[in-house]
């Protein structure tokens, strides 16, 4: 609280004095963002010049300072100030014309003083224009490393005159990152000229393209009418980018996309194709498909298993993963999205749209999750309008890219969390042979250690006492193929073993529609053995798959686990859970 106090007194200090003890109190902002506002607040149009000057000693406080001093400048119209910047950047580059940082640097600038209009004097201007051709010369040199050729697209691309030069690196040619650099710096203000040459793109460079073109009104606009023309295929876009048109802020233009993508699906008619997705699903789904499946239609925005970005919710700790469920939420994002994964659309003053989820906000800025997992500051100065879709980030409309067959595989993947071998085999140690489990005469199933399916490698099928042990991997799950008898409730009852050290983990028993979990209870020992009745799981009359695992990470072992037992519900049992040595 001192320091702040104090960066906010220095404001009004007079001469080198307050200048000097803000610039030392900046020396300490790198992990202190609350002292570094107060710093900022505290510079005005007499004491930024000198400021800046005292930090350019430190090359890291300098960067960390540089877009929020020149922001301030150039809206204070402080044109002496920004000259000497600009001319001091200037001399850099006709020294070192291949400079990134000073390429990026001089770029920034001058689109700041673009968005206030701000006048450099004549003769800086003259040095300005050579250095956007000299930076031309580097874009189109192909000897060139590909980081200073993408420094020197986004600054000669400033000049119009350079569009057509520029548009020629849009050749399959040239490295991906050159093309989607071009295409990124020129669609703003050539959409049509990028719209001509989008069939000629790799799918990485139209991927760019449409991105920069939906980030501006205009620009979205000219891409409707190309998809409506045809002139570009209409599945070239994602269904995330299709969300993007449906949903954005300008109703007129919302409508328009709305009625050309066809997707205005009435509520029964959405609940009957999640009937009929529900009704499909299979209890032997392969995992390693299912993986892939992810990778590819889920994983820009869901982590899972390592796999992904953390931009929807983390699967890890779903809590429901009952096949009905994920049906659901796959097929119908909206309908119950929390407040938190809602996407919003933000509009800055100088004409962008930005679309993403808000991860954080303070008084001065908000912070975007954006779909591809990266994060984009946006000061509150700089909005002009900001509103939730009232959707999920997550696009309506998976069936398009997910068919009743591919559901069964995702399914089984986030049930069963990992692939382990190809093709989604398991093992199958000595004394362990895996069969299809047959009801007894009362149509009680015993699912035994010895019958299962064991996808993992670390835990052990132990044949003194026909257990699983050495279960420490929350990712290895077992896996019983069972006849069910006729369609009903039955109890889930688990023999198992566990000592006071490596109790209190969760386990989870799962069939194609269900999930139950239970805290794993001590045993007293791993050489005792209890039954813990895990509650009432609902089968239909037929083959079915039973999987059975840890819900989280496990802390310590599992348990050993010698069966489990399936019993109607309408049999007798037992008021209390019966206790069972292995030793007897």
């Amino acid at each position: 609280m001192v320091l702040l106090q104090l960066a906010y007194t220095l404001g009004a200090a007079p001469g080198d004095q307050g200048v000097m003890g803000l610039a030392a109190l900046a020396l300490n902002t790198q992990d202190a963002p609350y002292l570094k506002a107060a710093v900022i607040s505290s510079l005005h149009r007499e004491n930024l010049s000198p400021f800046y000057a005292a930090i350019s000693k430190s090359p890291v406080i300098a960067k960390s300072f540089r877009p929020t001093i020149l922001e301030m400048a150039s809206r204070m119209n402080n044109v002496p100030f920004l000259n000497r910047v600009v001319s001091e950047l200037l001399r850099q580059l006709e020294s070192s014309p291949t400079s990134v940082a000073s390429m990026r640097s001089l770029a920034s600038i001058l689109t700041v003083m673009d968005r206030q209009n701000n006048k450099l004097p004549s003769k800086t201007l003259e040095r300005i224009d050579k250095a956007l051709s000299q930076a031309l010369t580097t874009a189109n040199d192909d000897e060139m490393a590909i980081t200073p050729r993408i420094a020197a697209i986004e600054l000669s691309g400033r000049k119009a005159k350079h569009t057509e030069t520029l548009l020629a690196l849009l050749s399959s040619n040239e490295p991906i990152e050159i093309q989607t650099a071009t295409t990124k710096i020129l669609t703003p203000t050539n959409p049509q000229k990028i719209l001509m040459r989008f069939t000629g793109m790799s799918p990485r460079v139209r991927t760019a393209a449409v991105e920069s073109l939906l980030s501006r009104e205009s620009t979205a606009r000219a891409l409707l009418s190309a998809l409506s023309t045809k002139a570009i295929p209409i599945n070239s876009l994602s269904l995330l980018h299709r969300q993007r048109l449906t949903s954005h802020p300008d109703k007129e233009l919302q409508v328009e996309a709305k009625k050309l993508f066809d997707s205005s699906q009435t509520s029964e008619e959405r609940t009957q194709l999640i009937s009929e997705y529900q009704s499909s699903i299979s209890p032997n789904g392969e995992i390693s498909l299912g993986k892939q499946i992810f990778t590819q239609h889920c994983g820009t925005c869901h982590h899972f298993k390592g796999i992904g970005n953390k931009v929807g919710p983390d699967l890890t700790t779903l809590k429901n993963r009952s096949a009905n469920a994920l049906v659901t939420a796959i097929l119908d994002p909206g309908a119950a999205v929390e407040d938190k994964y809602l996407s919003y659309s933000v509009l800055t003053f100088d004409g962008v749209v930005h679309a993403g989820i808000i991860a954080g906000e303070t008084s001065t800025a908000i912070e975007l999750l954006l779909a591809d997992g990266k994060t984009q500051t946006i000061l509150r100065s700089d909005i002009e309008r900001l509103q939730t879709t009232g959707q999920s980030l997550m696009p309506e409309g998976m069936e398009k890219n997910i068919t009743p067959e591919h559901m069964t595989h995702l399914i089984a993947f986030l049930n069963g969390g990992s692939e382990f071998k190809e093709g989604g085999s398991y093992t199958s140690p000595p004394g362990n042979v895996p069969v299809t489990v047959k009801p007894n005469a009362d149509g009680t199933l015993h699912l035994q250690a010895a019958a299962c399916q064991m996808h993992g490698e670390q835990f052990r099928f132990e044949k003194t006492y026909g257990n699983i042990g050495f279960w420490n991997q929350s990712d290895e799950f077992v896996k019983w193929i069972i006849e069910v008898p006729a369609s009903g409730d039955y109890e889930v009852l688990v023999d198992y073993a566990c000592p006071d050290v490596a109790a209190e983990n969760t386990c989870r028993l799962s069939s194609s529609n269900q999930t139950l979990r239970a805290t794993v209870a001590t045993t007293g020992s791993w050489d005792e053995y209890h039954e813990l009745n895990i509650g009432i799981l609902k089968l239909e009359k037929g083959t079915a798959a039973i999987q059975f695992g840890a819900e989280a990470e496990i802390n310590g072992w599992l348990m050993d686990l010698r069966a489990i037992t399936l019993r109607p519900a309408s049999s007798e049992t037992p008021a209390e859970p019966s206790n069972r040595a292995k030793n007897q």
